[in-house]
């Protein structure tokens, strides 16, 4: 019974959030549309002066004592600018505050939203090239982004399960000119949530 009063409180402080959020005109996406057309715009000079770096990284879990490839598996990554950032922390609040346990299925759903949101934002402002995916190789499920303009982005995975689905959205900043290298993990999960 406690556990229902406590999924309840959590969705209603999930949804006044997201209320809050939008009502200071932040919304879903974490980011004034000025703000995100502005930051995307810097990312492609970026890009278009050459000013790029790479993202490595590999997908696996390391629980429990083997570490487990995810060979195959698709890696998103997306552009983030400082607002989105912040509501992305705000979606994982819940998720830390109740310990790492597994969101419900509606909170999961809020989630998916505000990463959806993240990659709406640049297709709505014409910028759907920024948007990367790279499949992971069927050696040690690594993956690697070239060409990625200087600037701060999102790694994003996904991986469901019989009862609950875990979902990676990792920051990552990019130097021109270096390599950054990220592992996606069960210490990187963003958030677990149970499914329907």
């Amino acid at each position: 019974m406690w556990k229902n009063r406590l999924n309840r409180t959590l969705i209603v402080g999930t949804l006044g959030l997201v209320t809050l959020t939008a009502c200071a005109g932040i919304g879903l996406q974490g980011g004034s549309r000025a703000e995100v057309s502005g930051y995307l715009a810097t990312l492609r000079t970026h890009q278009q002066a050459g000013q790029t770096g790479t993202i490595t990284g590999r997908l696996y879990l390391a629980q429990p004592g083997i570490p487990t490839p995810l060979i195959d598996w698709t890696v998103t990554l997306l552009p983030l600018s400082p607002e989105q950032e912040t509501a992305l922390h705000h979606a994982q609040a819940p998720y830390l505050e109740g310990d790492r346990r597994p969101l419900s299925a509606e909170q999961l759903e809020a989630a998916r939203h505000v990463i959806a949101a993240l990659r709406a934002a640049a297709e709505t402002d014409g910028e759907a090239g920024l948007i990367r995916t790279a499949v992971t190789n069927r050696v040690d499920a690594a993956f690697t982004f070239t060409d990625v303009p200087e600037g701060r982005w999102l790694l994003t995975a996904e991986l469901p399960g019989k009862l609950s689905t875990l979902l990676w959205a990792v920051p990552v900043s990019v130097t021109a000119g270096k390599s950054t290298v990220r592992m996606l993990n069960d210490s990187a999960v963003w958030l677990e949530g149970l499914n329907r």
